[in-house]
């Protein structure tokens, strides 16, 4: 054992020695990382470094053994230096995930071999060493980690300062311990026999493959079954054949590897009986398009059909089987489908395009050519049970409102959001008592406005009005009746609090005033302490309402913005919702809030 430690110690410092400057990569990087872990604003600005390490990391291995090695290696580096001045979130953009995609191709078709054999053997090498070094990296951390523990719990050291060594540990295990394990691994011979032993062949021999046969007689058998129906193929069938035929590929690509390979006589065959498969998943596309149009993830559905095509295609002529052309076609499909034909844009395109038609075609616009909400209200209620046209219609709703900045899809369609208008149609349509208001905008702040603030604190949270379910039982039959709920802002962190007083009462006897609905802000130099239906009270009052009176919507929509912007004399509470309910004899109280912002004057 002690042998095998220290061979492995060797491995790891001949990979120091061959490959420095990856090495200064990842230590420069993970260094980086573990010293802004415990603030959560500095991790979100390191976002892009951690979006572009993989690809950097991959580049510097990939031309470590090319002439141009010193030439390129300064580009990633130079990345790293300056991923601060990339003024796009790429976590979060399309276009890097296709990147990494194409990177990770490249990476385990890194020879490009035109000999399948040694071309699946090197892809297999790589991505046997990529699990074996995540498990590796994964026992590190759980190793670290358990020993951290078991020094605080016996030494009885403060829990709750702890937390963050566990991020750095898992910053350590991920940036440093995974990538160097990977290169170590990688200075193994590439040897196929070492990795296809007896496991890997019954693997593939009694569990995969037959696997893929069954799967291959269900699919026939579902066509057989829809033949005999008179049924045409449904859309889900594209869930089904796709993945059967990714895998199908992977599979009889390892074939080539195995010494004592079964079911030989099925993958002779595989390549023509993929074919009906493939038809199906085409006809699916086919009806989702006709049907529902295009959007992103259909996009993304024909990229990737596109792809198993020409895949499956180039496996029909001898002479074109080779799987580094099959890299290389995927790489090519999906730079020129993400980076030139840009599928989100063409989706939102096609979306708006079929939204305005349908909204034509309805008579769901105004006369200023804005939706309609009593248009769309009389349209939902003549459907009556028909739930799929109005899933459809809103479907297309969402999609336009998320794909489209705000201010232009309220200038062009008059509502905020798709979210707004099913809010105000579902006042419309439920009881009368209740009102909401809804804030879907963002915050936006001027020079005005920091100038008359002191602090600006955004934070996103939800309070409800204390009811008898707020109530805890304690021992002895006494109870703990809710008073107030707040928030107690420490540092950078925000802590929900809630106070109680214990009553000899059992809880379900308490009776609790339904105007009683008191919030706390401490923390922020100054406590701020108020009953939110005293402020609800003033709103009315200066609106010249009654509070004790009912009111329609209509009227109610007047004081929606004093509602989701709270004057509370020494600060500003905004809101993103609010939910008001009418009592008898009472008046209107407030249900539930939430939070969007608290500016202090």
């Amino acid at each position: 054992m002690l042998s095998k430690l220290q061979r492995f110690t060797l491995m790891i410092k001949s990979t120091i020695i061959k490959h420095p400057l990856e090495i200064l990569f990842v230590t420069y990087v993970t260094i980086l990382l573990i010293n802004n872990v415990s603030d959560y604003e500095l991790i979100k600005r390191f976002q892009n470094l951690i979006a572009l390490f993989p690809i950097c990391f991959i580049l510097l291995y990939l031309i470590r053994d090319t002439k141009a090695y010193w030439l390129f290696a300064p580009i990633p580096i130079a990345i790293v230096f300056f991923f601060g001045q990339i003024n796009l979130t790429l976590l979060e953009d399309s276009r890097y995930w296709a990147t990494i995609f194409c990177v990770f191709l490249c990476l385990i078709s890194q020879y490009w071999y035109k000999n399948n054999h040694y071309f699946v053997a090197g892809t297999t090498n790589k991505l046997v060493n990529i699990v074996f070094a995540t498990v590796l990296s994964g026992i590190i951390f759980a190793t670290l980690s358990a020993i951290t523990i078991a020094i605080i719990a016996l030494f009885d050291l403060n829990k709750q300062n702890n937390f963050h060594i566990f991020e750095k540990f898992g910053i350590f295990s991920s940036f440093w311990a995974f990538p160097v394990l990977f290169l170590t691994l990688e200075q193994q011979t590439t040897n196929d026999s070492r990795y296809l032993n007896r496991i890997s062949e019954m693997l593939l021999n009694w569990i995969l493959s037959p696997a893929l046969i069954i799967y291959t007689a269900i699919i026939y058998a579902y066509v057989i079954f829809i033949a005999a129906k008179g049924q045409m193929p449904d859309g889900v069938v594209a869930n089904v054949a796709l993945p059967y035929l990714a895998f199908g590929l992977a599979i009889q690509a390892v074939q080539l590897l195995l010494k004592n390979a079964k079911w030989q006589w099925f993958y002779s065959h595989f390549t023509y009986l993929a074919l009906l498969p493939l038809t199906l998943i085409w006809y699916a596309i086919y009806i989702r398009f006709s049907h529902y149009g295009l959007t992103e993830a259909r996009i993304y559905l024909v990229i990737g059909t596109i792809t198993l095509s020409i895949c499956y295609t180039l496996l029909l002529f001898k002479q074109l089987a080779q799987y580094r052309l099959f890299s290389a076609v995927s790489i090519a499909i999906i730079l020129i489908s993400v980076f030139i034909l840009d599928p989100k844009t063409v989706a939102l395109k096609d979306q708006t395009k079929r939204l305005d038609n349908y909204l034509l075609k309805h008579k769901l616009l105004d006369v200023n050519n804005k939706i309609s909400t009593k248009a769309v209200l009389k349209y939902q209620e003549s459907l009556n049970e028909n739930r799929d046209e109005a899933e459809y219609f809103y479907s297309m709703l969402h999609y336009v409102a998320r794909g489209m900045p705000a201010a232009q899809f309220k200038e062009k369609y008059g509502v905020n959001s798709s979210y707004d208008l099913m809010s105000e149609i579902r006042e419309r349509n439920t009881d009368p008592r209740y009102f909401e208001a809804t804030n879907s905008e963002l915050v936006r702040l001027t020079k005005a406005d920091m100038a008359n603030a002191r602090e600006y604190i955004t934070f996103s949270s939800q309070l409800y009005r204390p009811n008898s379910f707020s109530h805890q039982k304690i021992e002895n039959k006494l109870c703990q009746k809710l008073l107030s709920q707040g928030y107690y802002f420490e540092g950078n962190i925000l802590n929900i609090e809630y106070q109680y007083s214990e009553t000899a009462q059992d809880c379900s006897s308490i009776t609790q005033d339904p105007t009683e609905f008191v919030i706390y802000f401490k923390g922020l130099g100054t406590t701020i302490e108020f009953n939110i239906n005293d402020i609800l009270k003033k709103i009315f009052a200066k609106h010249h309402l009654s509070i004790t009176q009912q009111h329609k919507n209509e009227v109610l929509e007047k004081i929606k913005g004093d509602l989701l912007k709270m004057d509370l004399g020494n600060s500003v509470l905004g809101l993103k919702h609010i939910e008001l309910r009418f009592e008898d004899n009472i008046g209107y109280i407030v249900e539930s809030i939430s939070t969007q912002y608290i500016m202090l004057k």
